[in-house]
C-alpha cells in the first residue's frame, strides 16, 4: 500500500513539474496574433536562459513568426527553432555576440534585415531551401562566420548581406542573379566564384576585399561603381565581353593588379577606374570607347598618359616599362 502512495505521488509531482516547466517557458516570451489570428508572432522574450528552445506553439496557438529584434543583444549561446515558423524578423539575433549554434528549420521562407548581423561568434550557417533572397545586413560583421550553405532557391544576396565576414569561404550557387552593394565588402578570402547566372554586381560588392584573381562571367552586362575598390591582392581579373560598363573606380587601389584586357563590348569606363593600380604595365584593349565615354581627363583613369594615348592611337597593347613610368607605348 505504501508502495502505491509512493508511485502515485512521484507520478504526481512528475505532472506538476512538467506543467510548471512549461508554464514557465509561456512565460518567457510574449506574442501576438499573426495570420488574422490563426497563428502568434513572438514579440518578446524576457527569459534569461543562455539555451533557449523556441516553443512551437504558445497558449495553445502555433508560433509561426519571430518577430522583430525579439532577441537582440541578449545573452544567448544556442537557439532551436520549431519547424512551425515560416518568418524571422528584422534584428531578431542581432548583436547576440555569444549566440554560437543555431539551426534555422527548412519551414522558414523569410528572414528580415540584420537579423544575425553582429553574432561574432556565430561560425556556420545553413540557409533553408525555400528562401529566394539573402536579405541586406543579414549577417554583416560576423567575424567567426566560416561556411554558409546557399540553397538554389535563393536568386538574390542584399547589401551588405557578408560585408565584414572576416573568416568566410562561400560558394555561390547558379541560381544567383544579383549581388547587391557591399555584399562581400571586407571579407577576406582570397578566391570565388562567380556563377554564370549573376548579371548585375553591385557597387563596392567585394571592396576591401581579400581577392587575388576574379573572372567576371559573360552573363554580367555591368560592374557597380567601386565594385572591388581597394583589393590590394588582386592579381588577375577577367573581363567578358558581356560587359558593356565599368563603373567609377571600379578597380581603383588594386596596387598588385600587372595587366587588364579591356573586352570589345565595353561602351563605357567611368572615372578612377584603373587609378593608383600602381602595377599596372599592360593593358589591352579591344573595345572603341568614345572619348566622352572614356572617363574624364580631369580624373585620372590609368596611372600615366594612358587614356590620351588610347584616344589618339586606339585599339591595341599599350604598355610601360615600369611602374614609375609615366610614358605608355602601343605595342
Amino acid at each position: 500500500m505504501k508502495n502505491k502512495k509512493m508511485i502515485y505521488l512521484l507520478a504526481l509531482i512528475a505532472i506538476l513539474s512538467s506543467c510548471s516547466n512549461a508554464n514557465n517557458e509561456e512565460n518567457d516570451f510574449r506574442a501576438a496574433p499573426a495570420d488574422g489570428g490563426k497563428s502568434l508572432r513572438i514579440t518578446r522574450y524576457d527569459g534569461k536562459k543562455q539555451v533557449v528552445r523556441i516553443p512551437s506553439k504558445l497558449f495553445g496557438m502555433t508560433v509561426t513568426e519571430i518577430g522583430d529584434n525579439v532577441f537582440t543583444e541578449k545573452d544567448i549561446l544556442k537557439v532551436t527553432i520549431p519547424n512551425s515558423v515560416t518568418a524571422i524578423g528584422n534584428g531578431v539575433f542581432r548583436n547576440c555576440e555569444n549566440l554560437f549554434d543555431i539551426t534555422i528549420p527548412n519551414s522558414v521562407t523569410e528572414i528580415g534585415t540584420d537579423a544575425f548581423r553582429g553574432c561574432e561568434n556565430l561560425t556556420k550557417i545553413i540557409i533553408p531551401n525555400k528562401i529566394t533572397a539573402i536579405a541586406s545586413e543579414t549577417f554583416r560583421d560576423c567575424k567567426k562566420l566560416v561556411s554558409v550553405t546557399i540553397p538554389l532557391s535563393v536568386t538574390s544576396i542584399g547589401s551588405d548581406a557578408f560585408n565584414g565576414c572576416t573568416a568566410l569561404t562561400i560558394i555561390l550557387p547558379n541560381s544567383i542573379t544579383e549581388i547587391g552593394e557591399n555584399a562581400f565588402a571586407n571579407t577576406a578570402f582570397s578566391d570565388i566564384t562567380i556563377p554564370a547566372s549573376v548579371t548585375e554586381i553591385g557597387d563596392a560588392a567585394f571592396a576591401y576585399s581579400g581577392l587575388t584573381n576574379i573572372t567576371i562571367p559573360n552573363t554580367v552586362t555591368s560592374i557597380g561603381i567601386s565594385s572591388f575598390f581597394q583589393c590590394v591582392k588582386l592579381e588577375s581579373v577577367t573581363i567578358s565581353n558581356s560587359v558593356a560598363n565599368i563603373g567609377s573606380a571600379a578597380f581603383r587601389n588594386c596596387i598588385a593588379l600587372t595587366n587588364i584586357t579591356i573586352p570589345s563590348g565595353v561602351k563605357s569606363i567611368g572615372d578612377f577606374v584603373f587609378f593608383n593600380c600602381t602595377n599596372l604595365t599592360s593593358v589591352t584593349f579591344e573595345a572603341d570607347i568614345p572619348a566622352n565615354d572614356i572617363g574624364s581627363p580631369y580624373n585620372p583613369l590609368f596611372p600615366g598618359d594612358l587614356r590620351s594615348k588610347y584616344l589618339a592611337e586606339g585599339k591595341g597593347t599599350y604598355t610601360r616599362p615600369n611602374n614609375d613610368a609615366y610614358t605608355w607605348t602601343k605595342q
